[in-house]
């Protein structure tokens, strides 16, 4: 099977199908992504759509040096994106997903009771500390690699996932009077 960096030299040289690959490889992750973060069915399927032509038309940007995987390097297209399709909505608190119209069958988000709840508590979060939750809470990418995603250092990582747990925490008490671990665990 070719790396991503191989499928992106393909895409330089105008071979599509190492986009359709790509494509294939990452853009559900891509998408969860974008849609934890943004609590928006709308804003993830355009950030995921323009990741996706983005790296279509600058295959050329990836730094194989870094990674072979080109993961990495989409997720910060991604989260670029998000960000600014967000304030140019300008947008604090977005949708939850539970009941947003429109959400294609393949992409669907069948969350449970408790994930309902604490996706809208991860909603109620500073935007710096949903992204470093999703990315390492929820998409478990290690901490280096989110580093160079959010471009800060991995002690910056550490610091906002431990405020990002504890802030979480407090609102889910706040809201529900549990904690994020006897939700999960049904209590």
């Amino acid at each position: 099977m070719p790396t991503d960096q191989e499928l992106l030299a393909g895409i330089s040289t105008g071979r599509m199908s190492g986009f359709h690959k790509l494509y294939q490889r990452h853009s559900d992750t891509l998408y969860r992504f974008s849609l934890m973060v943004s609590g928006s069915v709308s804003v993830a399927e355009e950030a995921t759509q323009e990741t996706f032509v983005y790296m279509l038309e600058h295959p050329d940007r990836f730094d194989g040096a870094r990674s072979s995987s080109a993961l990495g390097w989409l997720y910060g297209i991604a989260r670029n994106r998000v960000r600014g399709l967000l304030r140019a909505q300008q947008r604090l608190l977005p949708e939850t997903t539970a009941d947003a119209p429109g959400c294609s069958a393949e992409r669907a988000f069948h969350l449970s009771a408790a994930a309902r709840v604490t996706h809208s508590a991860i909603l109620q979060l500073p935007v710096e500390q949903r992204e470093v939750l999703v990315l390492c809470g929820l998409q478990q990418v290690e901490y280096a690699a989110a580093a160079d995603i959010l471009d800060v250092p991995v002690g910056t990582v550490r610091s906002r996932l431990s405020r990002a747990r504890a802030a979480l925490q407090a609102v889910l008490i706040e809201q529900t009077g549990f904690s994020a671990e006897e939700l999960s665990h049904g209590t």
